[in-house]
């Protein structure tokens, strides 16, 4: 659960799915490290005495990991947190042991084993999902820490069982040392039979989770969550480009301006100039959305007219907004690739003329008028009035 937990959580942070594969790596090759040095001091000093130390510092080190995450910290200090993360205790391993010491020379070890692997593949089943679930329908951090949590809580609820705790082993009589398991041949090939399983397992799990974001079927949640806050950075864009230009605009700004963590536009919007077309086309399509409205409601009437200049005197009391919008409007007499939004604006502009008026010369007027005035608008203390808005309107169309 915790490294698909990570998995699901850095993409969205950090905008990258190699970097989450590796995290998680770390974690899980720490842990396969960490088992079995931790396992012998739990067999020489008892699993109360080493149980909470060792789940104390994964605890921490995963609350360090998702802090340095949300806070968009050096990405070595994410590899760090991982690596002391992966102390976690191996709890399946504890829980067989007290079987063992409980039920040892009894029949019922088998069945106590076979309810353990029920139980284990149980948690294998659900925890990645509910993993994946809590990091995309609530917040990317929820399913690594949940996990967490139901860590602590359970070394909490366990290690005070001291009536099955097993035995601290004693050192052999003959002085003997102790051998790893591991050291002995029998051992080696299932071994790494099981390293070759969990590798595959981990590739399957970065890329499931990075194969449903490129077919745009994320999970529950994620879709939603992801067009939110790319809604939020373009507002961010708009934001940045009325208070310093389009030259203000990169995506450490847009992301500080939007509240997000700041690799968050890099993953949204992969260049400057995605952005900045993302943000022209959004304004220029609810332009046009909105005058196509006023052109259905006005049926070219006069009052049609009336509701057209109080809202482009309604635009200019909140001149942020439309000051970025010229702003991007002009770019796109640089860049060609963004007149396909500009001219959405202006068949929208000429739609409206057309209804008052079949003459080309005054729709092409009108449509000139209306950005002549809104731009002069910008340039003066006291814009135009609704009524000195319509009074050209009507000098134009009528």
């Amino acid at each position: 659960m915790t490294g698909t937990g990570i998995i699901t959580m850095l993409p969205q942070m950090r905008g990258q799915y190699g970097l989450a594969g590796a995290v998680s790596g770390t974690f899980t090759l720490s842990t396969a490290l960490c088992g079995p040095q931790i396992s012998p001091v739990v067999d020489r000093r008892g699993q109360s005495n080493v149980l909470l130390p060792a789940a104390g510092l994964s605890v921490i080190a995963m609350g360090v990991l998702l802090l340095c995450a949300r806070y968009d910290a050096p990405v070595w200090t994410l590899f760090v947190s991982a690596v002391l993360a992966g102390t976690m205790p191996n709890m399946a391993a504890m829980v067989r042991a007290r079987w063992t010491h409980v039920h040892r020379g009894s029949d019922r070890l088998h069945t106590a084993y076979s309810l353990e692997s029920v139980i284990d593949e149980l948690t294998f089943a659900v925890g990645p999902a509910l993993a994946v679930a809590l990091s995309t329908a609530l917040s990317p951090e929820a399913g690594p820490l949940v996990a967490v949590v139901l860590l602590t809580l359970g070394v909490l609820m366990f290690v005070p069982q001291k009536r099955t705790e097993p035995p601290v082993l004693q050192p052999a009589d003959d002085g003997a040392p102790n051998v790893a398991a591991l050291h002995g041949g029998p051992l080696v090939v299932p071994a790494l039979t099981l390293v070759a399983g969990g590798t595959i397992v981990g590739t399957v799990d970065v890329v499931s989770v990075a194969f449903a974001e490129e077919q745009g079927s994320p999970t529950d949640g994620r879709l939603l969550k992801g067009e939110l806050r790319r809604q939020e950075l373009i507002e961010a864009t708009l934001q940045v480009v009325a208070r310093e230009g389009v030259a203000g605009v990169s995506h450490r700004a847009v992301a500080r301006e939007a509240n997000q963590p700041a690799t968050a536009a890099a993953y949204y919007f992969k260049s400057i100039d995605d952005l900045l077309t993302a943000a022209l086309t959004v304004c220029m399509d609810q332009d046009a959305e909105r005058m196509r409205r006023l052109a259905e409601n006005a049926h070219g009437s006069p009052e049609g007219l009336t509701a057209l200049a109080e809202l482009l005197a309604n635009v200019m009391g909140g001149p942020g907004r439309l000051l970025a919008e010229y702003e991007l409007y002009l770019l796109a007499a640089r860049r060609p690739e963004l007149r396909t939004s500009t001219g959405r604006w202006l068949e929208a502009l000429a739609g409206y003329a057309l209804r008052h008026t079949d003459d080309p010369v005054r729709v092409r007027t009108f449509t000139s008028v209306v950005d002549g005035l809104l731009l002069q608008g910008l340039l003066t203390d006291t814009p135009p009035t609704a009524a000195e808005f319509e009074a050209v309107l009507r000098h134009v169309l009528l």
